[in-house]
């Protein structure tokens, strides 16, 4: 994510699709959850399955407009 220091925000009357532009930003949050489970053997003869799931999180603020909205 980039931003520009004094670039100019669109006007909009009514409804229109308009680009925002990035005022705040930080990095990327990681969070990894693991999971272990048993592969389920005769007697307990098993071998065990191991799972890892990564998820991701951004915070930012983004300008559309000068005033309310």
């Amino acid at each position: 994510m980039t931003s520009n220091e004094g670039t100019a925000l669109a006007y909009v009357e009514a409804r229109a699709r308009s680009s925002g532009e990035v005022i705040s930003a930080v990095q990327l949050e990681e969070v990894q959850n693991t999971t272990t489970q048993s592969t389920g053997g005769i007697k307990g003869g098993g071998g065990k399955m191991e799972s890892t799931e990564f998820s991701y999180f951004a915070h930012f603020a983004v300008a559309v407009c000068d005033g309310p909205v």
